[in-house]
Parts: C-alpha cells; sequence; structure tokens
C-alpha cells in the first residue's frame, strides 16, 4: 500500500472494490488525523439507511483489506472529483495528515 501524501493527496482517494463482500461498490479511502488510521466509506452502504464509514488502525490491516477487495483506483481527475462529491461528500471535511511521508 502506497503510505506517501502524493498517492493520497489532501482529500483521499476513490476506488472500486472488484472482489470480496462488497464487490462493485464505491469505497472513499483517507487517511485520518491520528497515525495509521484510515476511513472507509463504502457506497452503497452495507446496510440500507446506515453511514458507510469504517475506521481501521494500523497500515498493514488496511493494505491487507484493500488487496483482499482487490480495489482499483479511479484516476484523480474532475469526474472523480465530481463522482465523490455527489456520492460522499466528505473531501470538504479533508484535510491533509502529516504522518504520511511527502
Amino acid at each position: 500500500m502506497e503510505l506517501t501524501n502524493g498517492f493520497w493527496g489532501d482529500q483521499g482517494r476513490l476506488a472500486r472494490v472488484t472482489s470480496g463482500p462488497w464487490v462493485g461498490r464505491l469505497l472513499f479511502v483517507y487517511p485520518d488525523t491520528g497515525a495509521e488510521w484510515w476511513t472507509f466509506v463504502l457506497d452503497p452502504p452495507a446496510v440500507d439507511g446506515v453511514p458507510g464509514d469504517m475506521y481501521f488502525r494500523g497500515n498493514d490491516e488496511v493494505g491487507s483489506l484493500l488487496e483482499q477487495w482487490r480495489v482499483e483506483w479511479l484516476p484523480r481527475d474532475a469526474d472523480e472529483v465530481e463522482l465523490e462529491r455527489v456520492r460522499f461528500g466528505w473531501r470538504p471535511l479533508r484535510g491533509g495528515v502529516d504522518w504520511l511521508q511527502d
């Protein structure tokens, strides 16, 4: 798993899950403010009417989940920005983190 600000940017990344229990769903992932804490937001959520956010601690655990789910990262472009805005809307709440490498 890439552990640099260059990969994650200030706002996190969008991916499509291609394996496991959430296949076909969108996943918004970002490093949280605490070292090695990560937030995943699933869309559509696992349970109707319940927010799809999940929190994990540990870079190795997160890397393993991303591998198991075989996430395919969406290109970082205007379409990806719009998709995040429409489906999640979390990016205005985000900022960079200082625990990742530059």
